[in-house]
């Protein structure tokens, strides 16, 4: 390599020895010219949902020492960095519980096996720490209301199986149930068969005043985080499905005892509604309950840009507002059943991104992908962030019938990069998508292949997570990007590197003081590039490349690369180099967290 740079240098010496150009010889005109001729900064939002429920990505099991947990967070991270990936949607609070510094609720049994047993770290910390390093953000991602699940229903009492008390396993003093149990519902889950040992919910009363004040205390310690951003999903108000009769059958067969738990088929807040209706409130029940969910999240927006105005709030609620909106559209209604006004929190600026769950294919004309991100765009009256929230749905064979049409792993792969392509094209300005969920796009993770796919692609699951991500990364992730800035929030614009540069031997040396608030810089190289550089004919034209480095902790940092590059592989027939590239000016710009790009300022390269 370093000998054929040495031939090709004195070529585009000898054929272009009255062309270099000087700092000091650069006029205004020619720096506007180049300005006209720079690509625009490649931006768009990917996340990556990593979900702690269940232990379903991360940890990948309960009995996992810390060292293990962590070397599966890096694992998780160099893969996103690998993907090309720029944003992790960390999950700290799926049920009541803590994967961060608490003094107000246990940690996570899903951490250890115990509840509130200490991991011997701090989770979220080092979460944020790694994700930095690697210059991706971190957002919190939390659930406000539910607060308990999977619990067997005994009677009015929480909950005992074979005489095992589950209220130890699960719960402590400190554990919502218990410390403000005037707040906590209880309600149970339909059963699905005579076997099913109903499962029950614990679901703090959106009702009570008192729930939202101290759900926004508990975010407040989250806030205390160096957080890039505080994301909530669809869970508010359970969905209707989770309620069932006192007199239902399969209670009787499961239990042994009459159902007591909600003697009605509605969430249990009648006297909450009541005294809201004596306190003057004018409408009906499902009204209320949505002034309820809109008031949180209107104060969650309050106090996130209170406590930490750079910091995104986004919402993930179910993929469309109502069913036929749009027109062909059919499915749960959201705005009835869980009572979540997404359009309303959208329209009224109460969110810095919506990224819904459109979980379903291109093609599906009842939950048409491009139908609903179009009609939510439509929506967005306040010009906010739409980032939809992706899955690949092991169901969509059977939804494209007779074709089969994701019914391998291609077909799959290809559907994904497809739904990429759409949002990028239906929202040019701010496009973006959170992909759920981090194990979906690994061959392998904890020491286990991968089997999520393993129901539908018969034990594939390896196979499918490689195609997936071979062909995001060759085809709608092959260059990193820089997250759309989020002009609202009026943030300050990073001082413009200082740089200065050496070039000797064919090195080109640049360094430049660590600029504050910077979380990335970009070097944007303007190129000659030569074709048949051997020949007397060869052409010569100007290019742009494009690199996003992390910013780093150094108060100098610095980057080396080639001034004539010859790019591996590209050779003609006979063996010799067929392209070069020399660089002739270079722009760095620094960039923060909330996407706001520095000033550019043109230096030529001697």
């Amino acid at each position: 390599m370093r000998s054929k740079t040495s031939i090709i240098i004195g070529i585009i010496t000898i054929m272009l020895i009255s062309s270099c150009t000087t700092t000091k010889g650069s006029t205004s005109m020619e720096q506007e010219s180049i300005f006209n001729s720079m690509p625009r900064l490649n931006r768009e939002f990917r996340g990556m949902w990593v979900t702690t429920v269940y232990n379903l990505d991360w940890p990948s099991a309960e009995n996992l020492t810390m060292e293990e947990q962590k070397t599966e967070v890096i694992a998780i991270l160099d893969n996103a960095v690998n993907l090309n990936f720029n944003a992790i949607i960390f999950q700290v609070r799926p049920a009541g519980d803590a994967f961060y510094q608490s003094d107000k609720e246990p940690w996570s049994r899903n951490l250890t096996g115990t509840i509130d047993k200490d991991p011997g770290y701090d989770p979220l910390q080092f979460w944020i720490d790694e994700s930095h390093k690697r210059g991706l953000q971190l957002h919190a991602w939390f659930n406000p209301y539910r607060v308990g699940m999977n619990l067997y229903v005994d009677g009015l009492t929480i909950p005992k199986k074979d005489g095992e008390d589950l209220q130890l396993e699960w719960y402590n003093d400190e554990s919502p149930v218990n410390s403000h149990p005037e707040l906590v519902k209880k309600i149970v889950k339909k059963p699905t068969d005579s076997k099913d040992r109903s499962q029950g919910l614990l679901w703090m009363n959106p009702g009570n005043p008192k729930s939202e004040a101290y759900v926004l205390s508990v975010l407040e310690d989250i806030l205390a985080y160096d957080i890039d951003g505080l994301v909530m999903d669809d869970y508010f108000y359970p969905g209707l499905d989770k309620y069932e009769p006192k007199t239902n059958s399969l209670y009787t067969s499961v239990l042994g005892k009459e159902y007591e738990y909600n003697p009605a088929t509605d969430f249990p807040d009648q006297a909450e509604f009541e005294a809201a209706q004596a306190a003057g409130f004018d409408g009906n029940k499902a009204d209320w309950r949505r002034s309820n969910i809109n008031s949180f999240v209107e104060n969650t927006y309050k106090l996130v840009k209170e406590k930490r105005p750079e910091a995104l709030m986004g919402i993930s609620p179910f993929g469309f507002w109502r069913p036929t909106q749009p027109t062909n559209i059919r499915g749960m209604d959201s705005y009835h059943e869980l009572f979540a006004d997404s359009k309303k929190w959208l329209q009224e600026g109460w969110v810095d991104y919506l990224a819904p769950q459109l979980y379903w294919p291109i093609e599906y004309a009842q939950q048409s992908f491009p139908e609903i991100l179009g009609w939510w765009d439509n929506k967005n009256i306040m010009n906010r962030h739409l980032w939809p929230a992706l899955m690949p749905r092991m169901g969509w064979g059977d939804v494209f019938g007779s074709t089969g049409a994701s019914k391998t792993p291609e077909a799959l792969a290809r559907e994904m990069v497809n739904q990429v392509y759409i949002e990028r094209g239906m929202v040019p300005d701010s496009p973006g998508f959170i992909f759920f969920r981090a194990q979906m796009l690994m061959e392998e993770f904890g020491g286990k292949t991968n089997t999520f796919y393993d129901a539908r692609y018969k034990n594939l699951g390896p196979t499918v997570a490689k195609t997936l991500t071979s062909r995001l990364k060759t085809k709608a992730l092959s260059k990193k990007a820089i997250i759309p800035e989020t002009k609202w929030l009026n943030s300050d614009a990073p001082s413009v590197p200082v740089v200065t540069y050496t070039n000797s031997n064919n090195l080109l040396t640049l360094n430049w003081k660590k600029v504050e608030n910077a979380t990335h810089y970009v070097v944007y190289r303007h190129h000659k590039r030569y074709t048949n550089v051997y020949a007397i004919t060869g052409e010569i034209e100007k290019v742009w490349l494009q690199e996003i480095l992390t910013a780093q902790e150094a108060e100098t940092i610095g980057y080396t690369l080639e001034k004539v590059m010859i790019p591996e592989g590209k050779v003609d027939a006979d063996g010799k180099p067929d392209k070069a590239y020399e660089i002739d000016e270079v722009i760095i710009t620094a960039v923060t967290r909330t996407g706001v790009e520095s000033e550019q300022i043109v230096i030529f390269i001697d």
